[in-house]
């Protein structure tokens, strides 16, 4: 995976948009029965730049999402993040490796049935084995996304899915906190 320009990366975008891919989200998805998504923020730290690139996924907002795909019956929140992470970038991670957001998660009603609530859940994985995705078009296990791309942050905190917003500053306060290359790569992002 390349470590595009803001430039290069919006020329892309653009060809992605003719193709459908409308917005950038984070890797994740929904449960078997809806009652829960899972999204992960996913950062990669440049060290020749010095500065965090976080991987997001082109997303077609137009797709009919069905219910059947590879979604797995009983999962927990961890492992459909884990799962879909995986089917959407072939990035491979481990539950021991995944930090719940938990002032980003919340409850909303549910789309299709309101008396029903749909919970968000939003993890940070810093640790990840697998080679990212690189193909050109729809995902053959799910059509409704591209192959992932890599934004360097400010870039990335743009164009991100205005719903995705706080958990990534959820993350970026986590990661600031915990490593000085985060610290200053990411220090003006949440302003």
């Amino acid at each position: 995976m390349d470590f595009l320009k803001k430039e290069e990366l919006a020329e892309k975008l653009k060809d992605l948009e003719e193709q459908g891919f409308d917005k950038i989200h984070l890797p994740g998805g929904s449960s078997w029965d809806n009652s829960f998504c899972s999204s992960v923020i996913i950062p990669v730290y440049h060290h020749e730049s010095k500065d965090v690139y976080f991987v997001g996924v082109p997303y077609n907002s137009s797709y009919e999402q069905s219910n059947g795909n590879n979604k797995k019956a009983n999962e927990t929140p961890e492992e459909t993040a884990l799962r879909e992470v995986m089917e959407e970038t072939g990035i491979r991670g481990y539950a021991s490796d995944l930090i719940f957001l938990k002032n980003s998660s919340h409850s909303v009603p549910d789309r299709f049935d309101t008396s029903k609530t749909h919970y968000k859940n939003y993890f940070l994985l810093k640790t990840f084995t697998g080679i990212i995705f690189d193909f050109e078009g729809a995902n053959h296990i799910d059509p409704g996304v591209a192959a992932p791309l890599l934004f360097p942050s400010r870039y990335f905190k743009e164009i991100l899915f205005k719903n995705h917003q706080i958990a990534l500053k959820e993350a970026v306060d986590v990661l600031m906190g915990e490593h000085i290359d985060y610290c200053y790569a990411l220090m003006n992002l949440n302003r």
